[in-house]
């Protein structure tokens, strides 16, 4: 077989096993679409085959024709020109055809009515199963789907396994409890142990490095935001009693989180604090974590920011601070959340009070990067959680300070400050700084400030024009010439006319020898023909 019909072959055996978990063949609308792809398949309306590059594109003699492309690699990005959303019969008659080429579609079909099979059987159970069964209630009955879920999880390759990961949440979350007010509590616990289930899966990978599990990071951060907004989901309204065994169960088995170790720090640490922070909100329990923390020796990173967040939680700010400072540079990720949690809350002091120490770190924290584009982004994740509006009310001045110590990387937002406080001078200040020309500017920010403060564009427009001028070349001399007109236009709205001519004769017998830029002026009608 050649070596690329066989690598085609992997590919669809692979698809094929993907197939049988994506499609749950428990459900009637699904073995429809099944058994109707079958269908067209087997009356031979499939033609124009063309695999290329982990796809196969393909065509489908429906009531109308149909274009089909199967993903390879990811079947949830199939598409079907049809108006059918997700798997559709012409997906499904087309990699029948493909898997015609290289095995039996009618094995295929008996492996997945044999999972269906097996679907309906686990509904049966013997007296001695149900008598065990009886033994899980409660939140362990829904850590032992988890448990089971994640057990088959494929991990043979590498870089479907987040794909894997996705389909098996989305698995579990399909059994959630039909009564409203639990659905949020199931979805905490399902993220939550699809994060921990993952984790543990990621670490027993056999990887050179760690960089390799980098893909895997978007699985993480999806579930912090599933557990996030179930929190919020049930902080919202008052729980009921029922929920208490389960909530006290999740507050014990954070530790975990902290004294496992984590294929993905950052995103560890957040879920611990978006708990801590938003749903165990007793005191009892909070001095009794922090309790638990300050008796370890602090041997780990994670201990350490776990212990701060626990000391600003008690209002020990100080303690936190000491502790953070300990950890050096590293802390400041973790800085911008406790932020936004104090700005929530309307503590100006505290607030201000952890600014001004996170500001202290940023020097040290930039002189670990290796880019300006790492800077930059930072910075943008830094000041994207920093209440603007709240710390303005409270002091202006130290919300610019904030500005000023994180230039260049502030720029963007600390042009639109001083657009906002009309503090053109400042501005105009910033963007020679930034070594911005009249050309860089937005033309409707030129626009405010030449109704507003024309005089203050000048010096820029005149420079604009010295460099054109410098390039010597005919395209060169057509900008100067347009900058000359914007720039006669203010020297108008200043009544300062007489200062203009004196300028433009100037310029007129510095330029004498550039013939073609001469030209380009009585063109533009800034000298007589």
């Amino acid at each position: 077989m050649p070596v690329e019909l066989e690598e085609i072959k992997h590919q669809v055996e692979h698809y094929s096993e993907q197939l049988l978990d994506f499609l749950d063949s428990s459900k009637d609308e699904m073995q429809k679409t099944v058994k109707k792809g079958l269908n067209l398949y087997r009356q031979q309306l499939v033609y124009q085959i063309k695999p290329s590059d982990s796809r196969i594109d393909g065509r489908v003699q429906d009531v109308t024709p149909v274009e089909v492309t199967l993903d390879l690699t990811f079947p949830v990005l199939n598409t079907c020109s049809c108006p059918q959303e997700g798997m559709c019969r012409h997906q499904m008659a087309v990699f029948f055809a493909v898997f015609a080429q290289f095995h039996s579609v009618s094995q295929w079909m008996d492996r997945w009515k044999s999972a269906q099979a097996l679907e309906m059987i686990k509904g049966l159970k013997r007296g001695s199963d149900l008598l065990k069964q009886t033994q899980l209630t409660g939140y362990q009955k829904w850590i032992s789907h988890y448990e089971e879920a994640f057990k088959s999880l494929d991990t043979r390759n590498l870089y479907l396994i987040e794909l894997h990961a996705q389909n098996t949440y989305r698995n579990l979350m399909r059994k959630e409890p039909v009564e409203r007010e639990w659905k949020p509590l199931y979805q905490l616990f399902t993220s939550y142990f699809s994060f921990k289930k993952l984790n543990e899966i990621a670490l027993g990978l056999e990887v050179e490095d760690r960089s390799d599990l980098s893909h895997l990071l978007s699985f993480f951060q999806y579930m912090l935001d599933e557990a996030e907004d179930a929190v919020y989901r049930l902080t919202v309204t008052t729980m009921p009693f029922a929920f208490d065994e389960y909530i006290e169960f999740l507050k014990d088995d954070t530790a975990t989180l902290i004294d496992d170790q984590a294929v993905f720090p950052f995103e560890t640490l957040e879920l611990y604090r978006v708990m801590w922070t938003s749903l165990f909100k007793k005191a009892s329990w909070r001095k009794q974590e922090l309790e638990r923390l300050d008796e370890l020796n602090l041997t780990t990173f994670e201990e350490k920011v776990a212990l701060s967040h626990h000391y600003i939680l008690s209002r020990e700010d100080d303690q936190a601070m000491a502790l953070l400072k300990e950890i050096g540079a590293e802390s400041m990720p973790y800085v911008p959340f406790w932020l936004k949690w104090l700005g929530g809350l309307g503590q100006a002091r505290r607030y201000k009070q952890l600014l001004q120490f996170s500001i202290d770190l940023i020097p040290a924290f930039f002189g670990g990067f290796e880019t300006d584009y790492n800077r930059i982004s930072f910075t943008r994740f830094f000041l994207d959680t920093i209440d603007e509006g709240f710390l303005e009310k409270e002091d202006s001045g130290f919300l610019e300070k904030l500005y000023l110590q994180l230039l260049p990387y502030s720029y963007r937002y600390y042009s639109e400050f001083l657009l906002i406080k009309k503090d053109f001078k400042k501005w105009m200040e910033l963007e020679q700084y930034i070594g911005n020309s009249i050309e860089d500017l937005d033309k409707s920010d030129i626009k405010v400030i030449s109704t507003e403060a024309p005089r203050l564009l000048m010096p820029m427009y005149h420079e604009t024009i010295d460099r054109a001028l410098e390039e010597r070349n005919r395209q060169s001399y057509k900008k100067a010439v347009k900058h000359l007109k914007k720039l006669r236009a203010l020297y108008r709205k200043e009544k300062k006319m007489e200062q203009w001519e004196y300028f433009m004769d100037s310029l007129l017998d510095k330029t004498k020898r550039l013939r073609a830029f001469h030209e380009e002026c009585r063109k533009g009608k800034l000298i007589n023909a």
